[in-house]
């Protein structure tokens, strides 16, 4: 079922040529977007926590998907079928997508501690992902592997952020008693 998934959604590239761009411009350009994003977050005062929840976020996401493409390297749609490649890419380990991990880490990042940034940055990561199957880089599964990963690193780093904070504001009381 994910081959023919795969096949129905990259069966159209190659057929609109204003959705391949769209796709090529989401698969090549848009993870430095993300980046962008991330690196502003950071730079205004307002927004930091959010930007560094976001880093933390991200490098868990990679850490985690470097992992599991060690334990399963799963060949490329292009290694073992014919596909319509818009955008040439290394034969290297399919599962998870890491621009998919990637870009859903930073997007539920920013949803969990600033709604205004997340959720348009959670619509470009979906389109992230469709665009990853679309030229043919991605079976849909490594995709939905990729967005798990995502969403899992930035519970987990929202959850080890809550409980850093609870700590510091257990100890400001305390000192807060103290004097």
């Amino acid at each position: 079922m994910d081959y023919q998934i795969f096949q129905t959604i990259n069966g159209w590239a190659g057929q609109v040529q204003w959705l391949d761009f769209l796709m090529i411009a989401f698969t090549e350009y848009v993870p430095y977007l993300f980046a962008g994003v991330l690196i502003l977050l950071v730079i205004l005062r307002s927004t930091r926590p959010a930007g560094l929840m976001g880093f933390a976020t991200l490098f868990l996401g990679f850490g985690i998907s470097w992992m599991i493409g060690q334990l399963y390297e799963r060949t490329r749609p292009f290694v073992d079928h014919k596909v319509n490649m818009l955008v040439d890419h290394a034969a290297d380990a399919s599962f998870p997508s890491d621009h998919t991990t990637a870009a859903f880490a930073i997007a539920c990042a920013l949803w969990i501690y600033d709604r205004r940034w997340g959720i348009p940055m959670a619509v470009l990561a979906l389109i992230m992902g469709f665009s990853r199957i679309w030229v043919g880089h991605h079976y849909p599964t490594d995709v939905l592997g990729g967005i798990l990963v995502g969403l899992v690193s930035a519970i987990v780093v929202a959850w080890v952020a809550s409980k850093i904070v609870d700590k510091r504001q257990d100890k400001d009381r305390l000192q807060s008693m103290q004097n």
